[in-house]
This record gives C-alpha cells, structure tokens and sequence, in this order.
C-alpha cells in the first residue's frame, strides 16, 4: 500500500451521516448523494466492506432514503453524538475488526465529521481517502478548508472515477463494465 492507490482487498468504505435533515442546508449535496450512491454500488459489485454513521439521527433524521435503499441489510449503521466516527467506541472496533486499512470517504460535513474521522484514522494508522466529490459542508469555503486541512495531515484527495479504477487496477478486472456503467 506505499503507492497509496485504493486496493480491493485492503479498502472499506465510510458513508458519513449524509442524513434527511442536512439536505436544505447543503451544498451540492444532491452531487454528493448521487456520487455517495455509486460508491455504495461499486462496494457492493467489489466486494468491498461498507459502513455508516448517522449523527444524532433521532434529531437528524437517519440516512437519506436514496442511499438506504442501495444498502443490504448486512451493512452496519452506527448512530453517534461524537463529530469523529472513532468517537463512538462500537464503530471504532467495528472498523479495526475490518483489518482493512484504507477508508474511502464520503459525508458531511466535510470541515467537522469528515475531518475530524479522517485525522482519528491517520492517527490510528488507516489512509484515508475522501471522495472530494462525494464530500460537502453548508458552504464551499469550510467544505474546502476542511479538503486542505485534511489533504496537510496526508489524507489522501481523490474523486469517485479515481477511486473506481483504482479498484479495478484495469479494464481486464471482471467487474470493469459493470462498474464503468456507473459513471457513464
């Protein structure tokens, strides 16, 4: 993993409380939840381990409807109150039991839950990944504040067609197509 390029067997992904309340708020955020939802249909044609939090749900609403009904019943969702997701003791173990070191990130808000989780995961030895196009915050100044906060630490800035074919390597992977179709 010294080249920091996503690996199929090494990768989870994280859906951070993209949830019904925030969406007025929001920028982009339909962006984000169309981007959120291919990750979460690459994960499953990948094989790829997904988990989610959800903020406060019963005061935020859980995750939007569109992304729950992309997820099986199998994947976890892990209600929090802490901004990191390594702030819930369940959700942390739940990860580390993954043995999988790098977090593909998508969420919100990209300058408080997304950054915080993302340097508890540096210092607890993952690489991060944040899909900067499956990322926002209420305003494009914190949103990119929080991308070159983040991006300082060593996290690593990618975007949802990046992270795809690194996952596939090339177009001889069996899934090619079929992960292809998503972007297209």
């Amino acid at each position: 993993m010294s080249n920091r390029l996503l690996d199929r067997e090494h990768s989870f992904l994280l859906i951070i409380d993209i949830q019904e309340k925030f969406l007025p708020v929001l920028d982009d955020i339909e962006h984000v939840i169309q981007n959120a939802g291919i990750l979460i249909q690459a994960a499953l044609q990948l094989d790829i381990p997904i988990v989610v939090s959800e903020q406060f749900p019963r005061g935020l609403g859980s995750t939007v409807e569109t992304l729950r009904n992309l997820l099986p019943q199998h994947v976890k969702t892990f209600e929090k109150t802490s901004f990191s997701c390594l702030g819930d003791l369940r959700l942390t173990n739940y990860i580390k039991s993954l043995k999988r070191q790098q977090a593909i990130i998508a969420g919100i808000e990209t300058h408080i839950c997304v950054n915080q989780t993302t340097h508890h995961l540096l210092e607890c030895g993952f690489e991060p990944h944040i899909i900067a196009d499956a990322v926002t915050s209420r305003t494009q100044q914190n949103r990119d504040a929080g991308l070159r906060k983040m991006e300082s630490s060593r996290a690593i800035i990618s975007s949802t067609e990046i992270a795809l074919f690194e996952l596939l390597r090339g177009s001889s992977h069996p899934m090619f197509k079929d992960i292809q179709k998503l972007v297209k």
